[in-house]
């Protein structure tokens, strides 16, 4: 009996022994496996923390790339510019091709002279763009089918703007003088300007222009004053033909009720909801003195009455001042403008064949316009007048419409001008058939194109 316990025992720690080695085997097992799976673990951080550095340095570099980056595409100009802002270039062009019927009416005579053409009055080519946020720029070139096919500058500036309120313009530019002379040839409501704005006409210069906006009350007054080589001097001609003067040329325009949202195009194209007017001042002053012995041909031409009852252009020594004033109205798709000149011309010696020494000239705009089908026809009418020494009158009537296929980028236009008593002539404007006594009519159509 005691031999058959012992060899029980023996055989449960024979038994107890194998289920521990067994146990033990077990449990070295699931740690291998924990070793292998931890192991791989390790490397799948390994694997994620680099993916996770990867992606941190590539946004890193994308964020830095996006800040000094160059874009390009187009809004309403084609444009390259930067990331930031900081810098950009706009490219931009002007097509307008024109066919005008004109007939001519001669004073005394019976018959007038009527004549048809077609011709590419503007074709503008330009760069505008701004270089660290205050600098601004641009360079047009003007080539049309009027003169010798070549191609002009036309204008040629750089401005650098200190504050909103304050900054400086450098090179030739449009004076800005009246409401339609500075007007883009490309935001006009008729095809062209009035015979009133080419009597009145300050054309380009170059000088130096101080320009910005100020608070007067709840609004901005935006205003330009400079100092220019001369009125309409638009060559850089020698000492020996200059007078030596500069002339001052400056402009006010103050915002008078609700938000103004767009008053550089004549018409109302951001169709105002509630009524939007502006009114603007301008001033320019001339003195045409010889001084030095220098001959002074850089003047302005002054419309005179001759002592033969006709009218001209004079110019001479002498001093010239000229005043202007505006009002614009736009409201759900009417706008109006109405415009004046005064100007006062005194010479210092009696000009040959001129009655008088000191002349007085008035001239005034009045143009609506009206569309029918908001934002694509409008009907506009225009009206003006020049006073010659208060004296002798001139008047223009003109009507017409303003198809807007695709804004002023794409619009097709036509428009019926009569001028009973020619004053100045225009080639741009087709006013350029007669003059003294010569009354003109005019049915121009015309298509534009720009981007």
């Amino acid at each position: 009996m005691k031999k058959i316990m012992l060899m029980a025992l023996a055989a449960g720690f024979g038994l107890a022994g194998s289920a521990f080695a067994a146990n033990s085997d077990s449990l070295q097992q699931k740690v291998d496996t924990l070793e292998k799976e931890l192991a791989e673990l390790k490397v799948q951080m390994q694997d994620r923390n680099a993916d996770l550095l990867d992606a941190l340095v590539a946004r890193e570099a994308l964020s830095q790339s996006a800040d000094t980056g160059v874009t390009a595409g187009y809004d309403n100009h084609f444009f390259i510019k930067t990331t930031d802002d900081n810098f950009r270039l706009d490219f931009g062009a002007r097509m307008q091709f024109r066919h005008t019927y004109g007939m001519l009416d001669s004073a005394g005579q019976d018959n007038g002279v009527s004549s048809s053409r077609f011709e590419i009055e503007r074709n503008r080519f330009y760069v505008t763009g701004k270089a660290m946020k205050n600098i601004s720029f641009m360079l047009q070139l003007d080539i049309d089918d009027d003169g010798d096919h070549s191609a002009d500058l036309y204008n040629a500036w750089v401005a650098y703007a200190f504050s909103p309120e304050f900054g400086l313009r450098f090179g030739c530019n449009d004076l800005q003088y009246g409401k339609q002379r500075p007007t883009s040839s490309g935001k006009f409501m008729g095809i062209d300007r009035m015979m009133v704005a080419q009597v009145y006409d300050m054309g380009r210069s170059t000088g130096v222009e101080a320009f910005g906006s100020l608070p007067v009350g709840d609004v901005k007054m935006a205003y330009s004053a400079g100092l220019f080589n001369g009125l309409k001097d638009e060559e850089n001609t020698g000492l020996e033909d200059s007078d030596n003067n500069p002339v001052f040329v400056s402009r006010v325009m103050i915002p008078l009720m609700g938000t103004v949202k767009d008053f550089s195009n004549e018409s109302d194209l951001a169709y105002h909801k509630t009524p939007a007017m502006m009114i603007g001042a301008s001033y320019a002053f001339a003195n045409n003195k010889d001084q030095d012995g220098l001959a002074g041909s850089d003047t302005l031409g002054i419309l005179v009455l001759k002592q033969d009852g006709t009218y001209g252009t004079a110019s001479g020594e002498g001093e010239v001042n000229m005043f202007g004033a505006d009002l614009s109205y736009k409201c759900n798709g009417f706008s109006a403008t109405l415009e004046g000149f005064y100007q006062r011309a005194t010479f210092d010696n009696l000009v040959a064949g001129v009655d008088g020494v000191a002349f007085d000239n008035l001239g005034w705009i009045a143009q609506a316009g009206q569309f029918i089908d908001p934002e694509k026809f409008e009907l506009f009418a225009r009206i003006g007048g020049v006073s010659v020494d208060c004296d002798e009158d001139m008047y223009e009537y003109s009507g017409g419409w303003n198809y807007y296929i695709n804004g002023q980028d794409l619009k097709l236009s036509m428009d019926i001008t009569y001028i009973d008593e020619l004053v100045n002539t225009s080639s741009t404007a087709n006013y350029n058939q007669g003059v003294n006594g010569e009354s003109l009519f005019l049915v121009r159509t015309q298509l534009q194109f720009q981007f």
